[in-house]
């Protein structure tokens, strides 16, 4: 029998994923832990940001359990020997203990960098949006928004209207690599932001084995065809690589194809 062909080294920058154990809703253990940063691996991911959430209003993971949990993690990988880079960050609840927390110098930011990554409520759009990613901001720290696809604020022509004003403000916009895969109104969402110039950065954020898993090498080629592997290479690689080191990403757009521009359709 043939010997399986070895995949390529994609290089993958994952910024967000849950892979600390038994701190939120991503890993329950380590040796689930442990089996996510083998298929991370797997999926051409290099290295791995870890985001576990903070005050999102269920999981309130401060900085000691964080700690405890990625050294935990850091020396499982090690003593495997996995090729896999770890980082500790957080998915930070936009809300007033944050901009408390960012006024006192106390968030975890994206790797050494001044980038932070920030969520919404899931359903509600949260009073004084823009008034808080500026007093973010006036705080010496960079929002980076995750999954703007997801929120119901942000759909229609309105939504649209009011993500590209927070990105022209300063705010990079995370979309999530499972929205990009199969079918459907998410997938639609995607691209419409592709288009608009409104993804500057793709990520697993990833849960678990079973559902959620880290499924980049799909999402890598989903992506080459939504464009080509430039494109994929700036949102899954280059750019994420950029705000690890504290710099600006580079700009990613896609062109409309040619019957969505004559029916000025967004699908």
């Amino acid at each position: 029998m043939a010997e399986p062909r070895p995949q390529p080294a994609l290089g993958i920058v994952d910024l967000h994923c849950h892979l600390l154990p038994g701190v939120d809703d991503g890993a329950a253990d380590l040796e689930q832990a442990l089996a996510m940063a083998r298929r991370a691996v797997a999926e051409g991911i290099c290295t791995a940001v870890t985001t576990p959430h903070t005050w999102d209003g269920r999981y309130e993971v401060g900085h000691e359990s964080a700690d405890a949990a990625f050294a935990a993690l850091r020396a499982a990988v090690e003593s495997e020997g996995l090729p896999l880079q770890l980082k500790l960050a957080a998915e930070n609840r936009l809300d007033r203990r944050l901009l408390e927390a960012a006024n006192a110098g106390r968030v975890r930011t994206l790797g050494d960098s001044a980038w932070v990554l920030v969520e919404l409520p899931p359903r509600v759009m949260p009073p004084r949006l823009e008034q808080s990613l500026f007093a973010l901001r006036t705080a010496g720290l960079r929002p980076v928004l995750a999954h703007p696809e997801r929120y119901p604020g942000f759909r229609g022509k309105g939504g649209l209207r009011r993500l590209k004003a927070l990105a022209d403000g300063g705010t990079l916009m995370q979309l999530t690599g499972e929205a990009f895969l199969g079918s459907g109104a998410r997938r639609r969402r995607v691209r419409r932001l592709l288009e608009a110039g409104l993804c500057h950065l793709v990520a697993s954020d990833a849960h678990g084995i079973q559902q959620r898993p880290p499924c980049a090498r799909a999402v890598y080629r989903a992506l080459c065809r939504f464009g080509d592997e430039g494109l994929a290479a700036r949102l899954m690689r280059e750019n994420p690589a950029r705000i690890l080191a504290d710099q600006q990403p580079l700009p990613v757009g896609l062109e409309r194809s040619w019957w969505r521009r004559v029916r000025g359709l967004w699908t």
